[in-house]
């Protein structure tokens, strides 16, 4: 039986908005590199898509994430737009240290199998004062029950998170709701067309007050033209503040409801 965890990241109150210019360490305290310079233990071998395995270009980041199951995929898009994230660093290395010295006296490298790995680990910032805090997430299939091995190896997470004083949780796929899911892929293009989501945080924000201020009525599209008509900016441009306002947690997206450019734009 696996305990409550003491956070639980699909949770945390909202609304919430990122704070500005965070300032994150190059390295945690174990010596991994933060984002951009992180590199995952293991990769996955197909660029884009919906499949089991895909790798996804991330701004958030400013490098590739590699998703090695279909569950995995869904979760890393939804933190990219969770405003309690500042980085992400998925297939995570731990290394044994016995394992380590034993390679180091053969005058060998370790080998990767004799590396452990973490699905996940967030660095979040949480309120009132914005400290950074890291978070382990194991994803695992909602249709197959754990098996006693799957319960072993989350006991030993559990612990080596709490010997870091870090915290961790077990989610399955079907946490990461498909409607949420192609939501956000509706929001994707103008996202990954932004590159830089802080360079646009100030007028994301600018953006996100006066369209909840404003009138919602008629579809997404002719919201976005009626606001492109009063900024002197093309729906695209737009577009692209609205997809960053909701990553930042200037706006929140009612997920009970389809998301797409010719229905009516659904917030909370």
């Amino acid at each position: 039986m696996i305990a409550p965890p003491e956070l639980d990241v699909l949770s945390l109150p909202m609304p919430f908005e990122t704070p500005r210019d965070i300032n994150i360490p190059l390295r945690d305290e174990y010596g991994v590199p933060r984002s951009p310079r992180f590199k995952p233990l293991i990769e996955a071998t197909s660029k884009g898509g919906l499949g089991s395995k895909a790798i996804i270009s991330s701004p958030k980041t400013g490098r590739e994430l590699h998703a090695l199951s279909a569950g995995e995929r869904r979760a890393l898009l939804q933190f990219e737009f969770h405003p309690y994230v500042v980085d992400i660093r998925e297939q995570y290395p731990v290394i044994d240290d016995d394992k380590y010295i034993r390679a180091k006296l053969a005058g060998r490298r370790m080998l990767v199998w004799d590396r452990m790995t973490y699905d996940i680990v967030l660095t979040l910032a949480l309120p009132p004062d914005f400290r950074l805090h890291y978070h382990g997430v194991s994803i695992k299939c909602s249709e197959s029950e754990l098996s006693k091995k799957d319960l072993a190896r989350a006991d030993r997470e559990l612990e080596h998170f709490k010997q870091r004083v870090w915290t961790w949780q077990m989610l399955r796929d079907s946490d990461f709701p498909h409607q949420t899911d192609q939501n956000l892929h509706a929001l994707w293009k103008w996202y990954f067309d932004c590159k830089s989501p802080m360079s646009h945080y100030d007028e994301a924000r600018e953006f996100a007050i006066r369209l909840t201020s404003r009138s919602l009525k008629g579809s997404w599209k002719q919201i976005m033209l009626r606001h492109a008509a009063f900024y002197g900016k093309t729906p695209s441009y737009l577009n692209r503040l609205l997809a960053v306002a909701v990553g930042f947690g200037f706006l929140q997206i009612d997920h009970t409801q389809v998301m797409r450019y010719d229905f009516p734009l659904r917030l909370l």
